[in-house]
């Protein structure tokens, strides 16, 4: 196995782990949005309710003035109902990417350790391999080195008489 391989099999990770931040961004931007949709609401049924106090307690001079404000309760009202259901979609989105990012949360985690724990064992087997391989070379260097029945007797005498070193550091 090549680091080639090997970081191509991480590569693969990264890229997993980069789709779930995306996910994980989505899902923060959609509690965002339901949170702002939730204020949205809250200030909607305050004005609703505001105008029909408002329509309540006042008195009207002409029948004019008083369709003008029930055109304003009923606007508000309409508003209020609009902004629940925002919310509500809002809520919706919210709850469909948290689930969905659980779902793949969950799914990734299990394909990424499969995978990963394949391409650690893959790398293992191929250093083991790599280890072997140079454990015989070594193996056959020191055989080669101190074998000496592949060199001629003669040459070993020739050796060991001509050097100074050996003769001088000889006892007396």
């Amino acid at each position: 196995l090549s680091a080639m391989e090997f970081s191509r099999d991480l590569s693969w990770n990264k890229a997993l782990a980069s789709s779930a931040v995306y996910a994980a961004e989505e899902v923060r931007d959609a509690v965002k949005v339901s949170r702002t949709a939730s204020r949205a609401k809250v200030a909607a049924d305050a004005a609703a309710e505001k105008v029909q106090n408002e329509l309540k307690s006042a008195k009207f001079a002409t029948d004019e003035e008083a369709r003008v404000a029930q055109a304003r309760v009923s606007n508000s009202q309409s508003q209020a109902i609009h902004a629940a259901v925002v919310e509500h979609e809002a809520l919706t989105a919210k709850r469909r990417a948290t689930m969905a990012l659980a779902h793949d949360t969950k799914c990734w985690n299990v394909h990424r350790k499969r995978e990963i724990l394949l391409t650690c064992l893959k790398t293992g087997k191929a250093q083991r391999d790599a280890a072997r391989q140079c454990t015989a070379a070594w193996v056959q260097l020191r055989d080669g080195l101190l074998d000496m029945s592949s060199i001629p007797l003669v040459t070993v005498q020739t050796r060991i008489d001509t050097s100074t070193s050996i003769v001088e550091n000889t006892p007396t």
